[in-house]
């Protein structure tokens, strides 16, 4: 709050400043709620996979999924998943 207050934000230069801490504050409020909830291994485990490995995407890093889906997940055991 105290950036708003302090800093204009009719300059494009001051928006993109907030723009950018706020995503930082989402992306870290998303990252703590991922670390204290527990992974489901049932049906969406898959999907769940998917989106906990898209969350490491950034402007340097990009990690590929090439043959997920082929995986039969089902009949992986629990322990290792």
């Amino acid at each position: 709050m105290s950036f708003v207050k302090r800093n204009d934000l009719e300059t494009v230069e001051n928006k993109t400043e907030l723009l950018n801490n706020l995503e930082k504050i989402y992306s870290q409020t998303r990252t703590i709620s991922r670390e204290n909830s527990s992974i489901d291994i049932n049906e969406r485990y898959e999907s769940g996979l998917k989106e906990m490995i898209s969350g490491f995407k950034t402007a340097q890093v990009s990690i590929l999924t090439n043959g997920l889906n082929d995986i039969h997940w089902n009949k992986i055991d629990k322990n290792k998943k």
